[in-house]
């Protein structure tokens, strides 16, 4: 799994297997085979990230000049995806140690877009199959002996990994994917008492989400909600018709208004749908506990939530469109690229899977630029108490 925008630059000279030196690197990392600090022999990578061209240089054909331009190495261009493994059995990479040996490689340019998960694959099996003697007992012990030579990150995914471990013939050993730390956010639907907003409290309630708030009552023997009458709404003690406990009437006002999760910036009416945004709150909260899709870049469970179009996670997607994304509290998260914020990949995509603005730019830009217009033409006075009622119009 590729966090982290700050990793290797360039393309840096890895190992040494015998005679053949192998340098490797990410071209969106300034790192193609054209960067190598010496002329390259062998370059090779998916096809979209290698260039077959050995010379920005243009002289005519014939001329003895072009006899002194430097030469391009040899290509093998792959078909292959990103977060996936390329189309070709082991034979092919067999066949290609051969091809190394015969021809007296001494300099191998390994590349992808990043320089991690199909870079690490090649390195990987290359250096297993032209090693004379390998100390590697799986694929699990070669992948960290490569990563540990180039990048934390080489090798994606548990598919790339058992792709090594296929080429090469050994066991896959245990799984080098580190699992996506998930962190449920904590959220604050209301300061009241929690007998009204435990999480078995909203299960009930979701039950009779036509009756509203103000017209039930809770029973803390029976653990259960009751309707109540319109007339009987405004009594202070009332009994339950089962047990005969006393009811518990819900809060007359909460203590701090509750926010949207998502959008961040509208407020929830009672039932915990946003009035800005309209996403229920409640029903988005549970989902992403319900973690049992399959990312097929990281290989981690995640909730329908996070996924996009049901093949990658919102991290690792917003990842492949060069999102910035950033570990904190232990969470990848992306950035915006309007606000510059640094959130929740579920805050993303939830309208367009192409977009890089999060979902609270999306709903609240324009509502931000009224309040920011407002305050530099009034004085500060003014200001402060337009701002009061547009907070209090809005909300």
């Amino acid at each position: 799994m590729s966090f982290g925008s700050v990793c290797h630059t360039g393309q840096n000279l890895v190992f040494t297997i015998g005679d053949v030196d192998f340098y490797a690197g990410g071209r969106n990392r300034n790192g193609g085979w054209q960067k190598a600090p010496v002329p390259i022999e062998l370059a090779m990578g998916p096809s979209e990230t290698l260039s077959l061209v050995g010379s920005g240089t243009v002289v005519p054909k014939g001329w003895k000049c072009e006899g002194e331009l430097p030469k391009p190495p040899k290509f093998i261009s792959f078909d292959w995806p990103d977060f996936s493994i390329p189309d070709v059995e082991q034979s092919f990479w067999l066949a290609l140690r051969d091809d190394i040996r015969e021809n007296n490689i001494t300099t191998v340019s390994c590349q992808c877009a990043g320089g991690h998960g199909r870079t690490g694959v090649q390195l990987s099996i290359l250096a297993y199959l032209l090693s004379d003697y390998n100390e590697w007992e799986d694929a699990e012990e070669l992948i960290l002996w490569v990563r540990e030579k180039h990048c934390d990150h080489a090798v994606e995914n548990k598919a790339q990994q058992q792709y090594v471990a296929d080429v090469c013939g050994i066991e896959m050993g245990n799984t080098v994917i580190k699992p996506k730390p998930f962190h449920a956010p904590k959220v604050d639907y209301t300061k009241t008492t929690n007998k009204w907003f435990s999480d078995e409290g909203k299960k009930q309630m979701q039950v009779v989400t036509d009756i509203p708030l103000h017209l039930r009552a809770y029973c803390s023997m029976c653990e259960d909600f009751f309707e109540l009458d319109e007339d009987e709404k405004d009594e202070k003690f009332l009994s339950c018709d089962v047990c005969h406990s006393d009811l518990e009437l819900p809060p007359k006002k909460p203590a701090k208004v509750s926010r949207c999760i998502v959008c961040e910036m509208g407020v929830l009416d009672e039932m915990e749908v946003c009035e800005s945004c309209g996403i229920d709150n409640y029903a988005w909260n549970e989902d992403l506990c319900d973690r049992e899709n399959l990312c097929l870049n990281c290989a981690e469970r995640m909730s329908d939530r996070e996924m996009i179009n049901g093949s990658f996670c919102a991290s690792c997607h917003g990842e492949s469109m060069d999102m910035r994304v950033k570990i904190i509290e232990g969470e990848g998260r992306l950035q915006c690229v309007k606000c510059k914020s640094f959130k929740y990949s579920w805050r993303f995509f939830y309208d367009d899977a192409g977009s890089k603005v999060c979902l609270c730019c999306t709903k609240h830009s324009d509502k931000k630029g009224k309040s920011k217009s407002k305050g530099k033409s009034k004085s500060k006075g003014k200001s402060k108490s337009k701002g009061k009622q547009k907070s209090l119009g809005e909300f």
